[in-house]
């Protein structure tokens, strides 16, 4: 029983964190450069629209769910660090729990009324939240 718990959780942060990964590479290879080609009320706008459906989409619990599911595999991974897999559970679990901390910032964007042209920074932010949900997912599937 504890095996099938653990693989589903492997997959299951595994999906996550490659799907995480999707969305911060979107945001900052295109959706941000499409925002910087707007004037700022028409950026800011789209910033409030995103940041007010976002909070009411499947992105919430999939965000939530796969932090829970890393701090989950980093717990477990430390209690059987002598098995198979438990570094590449606390690797993963640890790379993707340190990914949220960043996410206030698109926040911050419309709060501050800042200029589309300033979200070229917001836009930076977005990579290393990509490297760091993909190789999450990589050490999830590592860890099966």
């Amino acid at each position: 029983m504890r095996q099938v718990f653990t693989t589903g959780l492997l997959w299951f942060s595994a999906i996550g964190c490659g799907l995480m990964a999707g969305i911060y590479f979107a945001f900052s290879t295109f959706i941000m450069t499409a925002f910087d080609r707007l004037d700022q009320a028409a950026g800011i706008a789209a910033m409030n629209a995103i940041n007010v459906d976002i909070v009411r989409s499947l992105f919430m619990p999939l965000f939530l769910g796969t932090t829970v599911a890393g701090a989950a595999l980093v717990v477990m991974g430390a209690l059987r660090v002598s098995e198979p897999g438990a570094v590449s559970m606390i690797a993963g679990g640890g790379l993707y729990v340190s990914v949220p901390k960043h996410v206030e910032s698109n926040e911050s964007v419309v709060i501050q009324g800042e200029r589309p042209d300033s979200m070229g920074t917001r836009r930076q932010c977005g990579l290393p939240r990509t490297v760091h949900a993909t190789t999450a997912a990589a050490c999830a599937i590592r860890a099966t």
